[in-house]
């Protein structure tokens, strides 16, 4: 298992921790875009550089609750030729659920 950081040129101190992480864990792979590339690109560098049987993308704007990934995988572990989804909360710049639900689909290709 490993942990792929792109960093798309970020202008806060988010090298800083990221290299910090990856100093006290060789499993942090981190990438620094010297330039900001978007979203496309990154997700783009972070698909080049993978070499795990699963891939999951979070945005530096995502939270996800606690268990989130072990659910996620002992689903995805025990069905892999199945279709997946997940759904997310919107919440406000105070943390606040708004109501708001989003999901996205993903499906596999063998099928």
């Amino acid at each position: 298992m490993e942990l792929i950081i792109v960093d798309d040129n970020s202008t806060d101190r988010s090298r800083q921790i990221i290299e910090a992480c990856q100093a006290k864990d060789s499993r942090v792979r981190p990438f620094f875009h010297t330039k900001n590339c978007g979203i496309t690109r990154s997700a783009n560098d972070a698909l080049k550089n993978d070499t795990s049987k699963y891939l999951i993308f979070i945005g530096s704007d995502d939270a996800w609750l606690p268990n989130k990934l072990e659910k996620q995988l002992s689903v995805m572990e025990s069905n892999e030729d199945k279709i997946f989804w997940s759904e997310g909360q919107i919440v406000d710049s105070s943390r606040i659920l708004t109501g708001q639900v989003t999901t996205e689909f993903l499906y596999s290709l063998s099928r």
